[in-house]
């Protein structure tokens, strides 16, 4: 195994320091601990937050990603080429999504959603601050996550908040312009949707860019910048 295994992920170009892998996750993952636990990585992609999950004591993750198919090129090639380099045993990438994933009830711990919550029902995400039906889509997608679970486990999600300056004029925003706005929701929107399947005592953290360091970290990582960053959000909370 690599001596740090944050110099494989820096040199493989999916973190920019190790300062910045180091304040991001531990931000991420307050609170969270995986030692011994089982985990579920919905839409991990080439398998960051898989990884750090392996490398904290993780039993078993398991990354759901459906462009991960084909061994050479790709996300699963890449996912599959870092656990080799790291050493990782314990996590996999399966080619699938979340509602075609076939699991026994009670089969993780933790799941993540990093920046994919939006992706489970693009469509429905677009109107599910204001659809019942939406609503009715998503719910049954959580409640399926909460069947997947064990009582107590704990549920991770990051993304963006559509509470932002930047849509209410209008606007792009200037550094993260692909944010496409009308396709996310603030927190409190997936809170209540949550809390509607059995997940209870939410949380919610806000983060900061990683180029602009600690000081950035200790001055904007707080609700109040997020409204003229990108809103980048954490909600964690826990099955009942």
């Amino acid at each position: 195994m690599a001596r740090d295994p944050r110099d494989v992920l820096v040199r493989r170009g999916q973190w920019s320091s190790r300062g910045a892998f180091d304040r991001y996750h531990a931000a991420l993952f307050a609170g969270v601990s995986f030692r011994g636990r089982r985990v579920l990585d919905v839409g991990g992609g080439v398998g960051t937050c898989s990884f750090f999950a392996a490398l904290d004591g993780a039993s078993e993750v398991v990354c759901l990603d459906p462009e991960a198919e084909g061994s050479t090129s790709g996300t699963g090639a890449i996912f599959r080429e870092t656990a080799a380099e790291l050493g990782v045993t314990t996590a996999r990438i399966e080619a699938t999504t979340l509602q075609s994933y076939v699991a026994a009830p009670g089969s993780f711990d933790v799941v993540i959603f990093h920046n994919s919550i939006n992706h489970v029902e693009e469509a429905a995400c677009v109107e599910l601050h204001r659809s019942e039906a939406s609503r009715r889509i998503y719910r049954a997608v959580f409640q399926r996550v909460a069947d997947l679970m064990a009582p107590g486990g704990q549920l991770v999600v990051a993304d963006c908040s559509s509470k932002n300056l930047f849509p209410r004029l209008g606007l792009k925003h200037p550094i993260s312009r692909s944010i496409e706005w009308e396709k996310h929701q603030p927190p409190e929107v997936w809170a209540r949707e949550l809390a509607a399947v059995g997940f209870a005592q939410p949380h919610v953290g806000w983060t900061s860019y990683n180029r602009l360091g600690a000081l950035g970290w200790r001055l904007l990582a707080n609700r109040w910048a997020a409204y003229v960053l990108t809103g980048h959000f954490t909600l964690r909370m826990t099955r009942r």
